[in-house]
């Protein structure tokens, strides 16, 4: 090859041009993978000038100089320095102008995908007339902007429709699926799947072939008609608001963008994507979902980092034990007894490492009399744990750090998110859980109708309601972890009566098939009618107000950010964000408001202290608020900012 690439001109592509014509085009940026910033996509302006100016290049394979990633999309820390949408309008403008220039290039182009292609990756590599993708695990496609709260903003909501059809192409878009290799190829968005050996020389094939006068380097799918396409998009909005109740813009709107372009054309459809790119950039959605997005990121950077550290062990010699007598998530051990947790821990092997399920007991407690208590470590999952992609990990004194990374990597294993956390009562989640049922009970006794509750935190953004949760965890662990609290921690948890009456009625929770809802065939059906002829709690034939709705969200929500402080305090975990990430995971805390301590910040440390200490006064025993939540107050900052003066 001979190199193009003069040293004075691009930072971010290296240009070598074979003897055949034939011009590999490396993206291969500073740092570990490649992201479309402004400083990339003028690189790129340059490079495809002196590419179209160059009667030497006859085609181009465009490849990454990196061997896990083609290109990881758009870098989200540049969208969030954006002030204003003229900010956000100016890079896509100016992205969409470079990416026509390749599109529209005179010599053929090919993608040569190895790795991460995936937001603005795969959008550049849309604007090749082919595409080929490597058959290696690393290799993965797709558009997943909706799920940050954003759109595609460099042309893929016009030209992945004309690819694969308005169908199949809304469905990736708006599903933020990823994929693989062959799936992309089973959908037409590449041309062929190769390995990753054979990438280079194929692609150079391929974009040869493509020289021969008679070969097509363009094509579209076949599109439904006019009306068909109206019923299409109506169907989706539909469905799109039934899920999200309007709180996630970004999946209605970019309905817009591809329908504009199928209706009225590319570059209409490519001005609607531009505006609707820029609105979403400076939202509060997209911000708080890009926020959660790099503080999952992090939290498995991190988990991968611990897990490293025993590469070489065996998952074999990780064995888990359910102290509390029920289903164990691994295993067969299903016998909670000291006898037979002290007889498993007695027969661990030197590279062996016992994990101990509970929700409850502390692990210092536990281990206390236990042989080999340093292979020891605690897990708590959560229900339904099918669903729940939160595991939290709980080393307890003398827990050795070869047990606690193995823990790491088991949880990883079963594609699980570790969260280590302090031995406490209650551990993290519980304990934030506890104070929510606690409240939302304490609203049915005052006399709040439970389907008004119910509705007021869907509507808040919880996916389901408190008394579903009950249901969900089940009456009697319910009980059990509200009770350890209690004894643990003092008379701001409170177990009342009726959960012990519900209790004696049957209503053992989803399990069961009856709880505070009654359930058929695994699924919730309606409130039992127990809860009001037998309980005395009342469920109202009437409509609840939405600012009624608000208040009866608030009195149930902001006294978890006390608690949430506390924990803080108490160093259980360190960072806000970890809490933020634990109960959007492990409770479904709406992701469009960023987290409860995110939610906190967003609602006002002095406003939320006022409002907190009224609910406190309504109830009995007083509480007094968290030193960690006066401290911020009178810091005048918020969990995730600093003092003001």
């Amino acid at each position: 090859m001979t190199d193009q690439n003069s040293n004075d001109a691009e930072h971010h592509f290296l240009l070598r041009t074979k003897k055949s014509g034939v011009a590999f085009l490396f993206f291969d940026s500073p740092g570990k993978q490649n992201f479309l910033t402004h400083a990339v996509i003028s690189d790129l302006a340059r490079v495809l000038e002196r590419i179209s100016s160059d009667s030497a290049i006859s085609a181009v394979v465009l490849i990454s100089g990196k061997g896990n990633t083609f290109v990881a999309g758009a870098d989200l820390h540049e969208i969030l320095k954006y002030q204003t949408a003229e900010d956000a309008t100016r890079l896509s403008e100016f992205g969409n102008r470079v990416f026509a220039m390749l599109a529209n290039l005179a010599k053929p182009t090919v993608a040569a995908i190895n790795g991460l292609c995936v937001g603005g990756g795969l959008e550049l590599a849309l604007c090749c007339d082919r595409r080929i993708a490597t058959n290696a695990p690393i290799t993965v496609l797709g558009l997943p902007e909706v799920s940050h709260g954003l759109i595609p903003g460099l042309g893929g909501t016009q030209r992945l429709p004309r690819l694969i059809g308005a169908a199949a192409a809304i469905e990736l878009i708006v599903g933020s699926d990823l994929f693989d290799a062959q799936r992309a190829y089973d959908l037409k968005i590449v041309d062929e799947v190769v390995t990753p050996d054979d990438l280079l020389k194929r692609a150079e094939h391929l974009a040869l072939e493509l020289v021969q006068p008679d070969t097509s380097m363009t094509g579209e799918a076949s599109q439904p008609s006019v009306d068909q396409l109206k019923k299409l998009f109506a169907l989706w909005r539909r469905s799109v608001r039934l899920k999200t109740k309007n709180r996630y813009p970004a999946k209605l709107k970019v309905l817009d963008a591809i329908e504009e372009g199928l209706l009225n054309g590319f570059d209409r459809g490519i001005a609607r994507e531009i505006s609707t790119f820029a609105e979403l950039a400076i939202g509060e959605v997209a911000r708080n979902l890009i926020f959660l997005f790099f503080t999952k990121e992090l939290a498995k950077q991190l988990a991968f980092k611990e897990a490293r550290q025993v590469s070489s062990a065996k998952l074999s010699d990780f064995k888990v034990f359910d102290y509390e007598d029920t289903p164990a998530i691994t295993g067969d051990l299903k016998t909670a007894s000291g006898e037979k947790l002290f007889q498993l821990a007695s027969e661990l092997q030197t590279d062996e490492v016992l994990a101990v399920l509970t929700s409850t007991d502390s692990i210092n407690d536990l281990v206390e009399t236990l042989p080999n208590k340093e292979n020891i470590v605690g897990l708590q999952y959560f229900h339904p744990v099918e669903q729940i992609k939160l595991v939290e990990v709980i080393p307890h004194k003398t827990t050795c750090s070869y047990a606690r990374a193995l823990a790491v990597k088991s949880v990883l294993k079963s594609k699980k998110l570790p969260v280590i956390v302090s031995d406490s009562p209650g551990f993290l989640l519980n304990r934030i859980v506890a104070v929510y049922l606690q409240h939302a009970e304490k609203l049915a006794l005052s006399g709040t109708p439970v389907n008004w509750i119910e509705k007021s935190l869907t509507d808040f953004g919880m996916p389901i309601g408190p008394f579903a949760m009950i249901d969900e965890i089940g009456l009697s662990r319910a009980a059990a972890i509200v009770t350890n609290l209690r004894n643990k921690l003092g008379e701001r948890f409170f177990v009342n009566s009726t959960i012990f009456k519900a209790l004696e009625l049957g209503m053992q929770g989803r399990k069961a098939g009856c709880g505070t809802y009654l359930w058929q065939n695994d699924e919730r059906q309606h409130l039992n009618p127990d809860l009001q002829i037998k309980l005395n709690l009342k469920i109202s034939e009437e409509q609840v107000t939405p600012e009624h709705a608000e208040k009866i969200a608030h009195r149930v929500i902001l006294p978890m950010v006390d608690e949430a402080a506390r924990c803080l305090e108490e160093r259980i975990v360190r960072r806000p964000r970890e809490i933020d990430l634990c109960l959007v995971l492990g409770i479904g805390f709406p992701a469009f408001r960023g987290g409860l301590l995110k939610y906190a910040d967003w609602f006002g440390i002095k406003e939320l202290i006022a409002e907190i200490n009224e609910i406190y006064q309504e109830t009995s025993p007083i509480s007094p608020i968290s030193d960690y939540l006066m401290k911020l107050e009178r810091e005048k900052r918020g969990f995730y900012s600093r003092a003001t003066d």
